[in-house]
């Protein structure tokens, strides 16, 4: 058995020491986890931004069936708009 000797690195051969693996993991563990937090940021907001396309759309949708029941009730308003008479 070799006896580990102070003050000198381990052989290469030897298994790494548990302090050597949680030094080793540690700092790619935070890495890691700010890198999945951002991304769970950004994630949020593009729903945000998602919500909000859906809400405008929603709006535009009702705008337009108000003006085709406007359009209805009015036949000859484009003719009318542009100057020209019905045929």
């Amino acid at each position: 058995m070799i006896l580990p000797n102070p003050g000198h690195p381990p052989p290469l051969w030897a298994p790494p020491s548990p302090a050597y693996k949680s030094a080793y993991f540690l700092p790619n563990l935070f890495a890691v986890c700010q890198i999945l937090q951002q991304s769970v940021d950004a994630i949020l907001e593009r729903g945000e931004k998602l919500e909000d396309l859906v809400m405008h759309s929603n709006k535009l949708s009702m705008q337009t069936k108000m003006m085709y029941k406007s359009v209805q009730k009015k036949p000859g308003w484009l003719e009318e708009c542009l100057g020209c008479s019905p045929v």
